[in-house]
This record gives structure tokens, sequence and C-alpha cells, in this order.
């Protein structure tokens, strides 16, 4: 019997730890690994309570009932269900992880290094998965999350993310953007580049999909701000 998303937290110690995703290609998963951390707690997309993987996403919030099964040589399995495929997962370890410990951090304690080539304000004209992707003839992605940025020539800097001014620390040096935020440290990489005379900003997107993913940053692109 199926249960609300937002049901109250029910505990299963045998599922804590790390586990990973051994029929991917088989069943199409999108990730290689899930974390079921103490408590149920989110991280990424991902939460859970017991008998249900939870996943948020832009697409809505997924219950996904989960099955420990045989196990493989030590190690326990599972099977999830999502949507019309199944899931085998193969736990590897039983840590109790914490969100910090399974997240990618970035060194940002680096110099400031000026750059006045990049001082101002430049607003999102598209985003896309390789800086060679790009067309200034044609925006490749209907709906930019990453409104704006801006460089203040003192290494400091405000963005808009969605509707609203980041509440993240956020500085810059000299090719890259430095930022402290809840999915922890990250340095997003910047190139300015000059395509049929206009002058574009390229910043690496440090989303979860990085962070929790371990997947390649992609591209928000930029102009200047008229």
């Amino acid at each position: 019997m199926s249960i609300d998303f937002n049901a109250d937290f029910v505990n299963d110690e045998y599922v804590i730890g790390h586990w990973e995703i051994i029929n991917k290609e088989e069943s199409k998963a999108p990730f290689d690994e899930i974390f079921f951390l103490p408590n149920g707690e989110k991280y990424w997309m991902f939460s859970w309570t017991k008998g249900y993987l939870k996943i948020s996403s832009e697409d809505g919030n997924m219950l996904c009932p989960y099955t420990l099964k045989a196990t493989y040589g030590e190690n326990p399995l599972m099977s999830v269900q999502y949507g019309e495929s199944t899931w085998i997962l193969k736990q590897t370890d039983n840590k109790p992880y914490t969100k910090y410990e399974i997240g990618r951090h970035d060194n940002i304690d680096l110099p400031f290094v000026d750059d006045t080539n990049v001082i101002g304000k430049w607003v999102s004209v598209d985003f896309v998965k390789k800086v060679e992707n790009f067309d200034p003839a044609k925006q490749s992605w209907p709906s930019l999350f990453f409104k704006s940025i801006e460089f203040y020539p003192n290494g400091e800097a405000g963005q808009i993310v969605g509707e609203a001014i980041s509440p993240w620390k956020i500085r810059w040096t000299k090719g890259t953007t430095l930022v402290e935020s809840g999915d922890g440290t990250k340095a997003p990489a910047y190139e300015i580049y000059n395509i049929d005379g206009t002058d574009y900003l390229f910043i690496e997107w440090k989303s979860g999909d990085y962070v929790w993913g371990k997947r390649k940053a992609r591209y928000y692109v930029f102009k200047r701000a008229d």
C-alpha cells in the first residue's frame, strides 16, 4: 500500500549506507549510485522512508518502492521500482554518511587576482553542455534558471538565480567564481569568448548533478547587460 510522499519518516536501519546500481545499462538508470542517509535525510533529489526511495525532480515527486533481496556474495541486494523500470542495487557499505561526506567540494581558498574584463553585470542567454555547442543565433535551452551575475572590482559578486538574489556568499578571482552554498564549496570556472564581435561569458554550472552526481559541469552563457 502506498503512502503520502510527505508522511512521517519510518526508519529501516538495514538500508543505510552506499548502494551501487548494478543493472544500469539494462534498466537505463540515470544514476550510478544512491546513498541512504540516516533519518531519511535528503541530498540532491533523494530521500527515503521505510519501504520507499523518494525522488524529487522538476517533473514532480516519486515514491519508488524498494525490496531487500538475497545477497550478492556478502553484499545485500535491493530492487527499486522506478516507473516501468526495476533498478537492482548492491550495498557496498552500511556507513551512516553525512551530506558533506558524499558531496564534491572545490577549494575556494584562492587569492584575489584582478580581471578588469569581467567586471560589470552579465545576463544569461543560453545553457549548453559544452562551450562549442553555443550558437548565438539559436537559444538551445528555453528556460534559464541562472538569470544574471555581477562582478564587483573588490572580488565580490552577486547573482540572481530563479526569481531571487542568491543567498550564498559569492566571490571571484581571475578565471573562477567562488561560492559557499548549502551544497558545500564550489569554484565554477569562467571564460570570456568574443564571438562575431560580442563578448560572451561562459560559467560552469555546478548544481547537484556536479556535487552529488559527479557529472561534468555544463555552462551558462551570458552577455553584458545593456
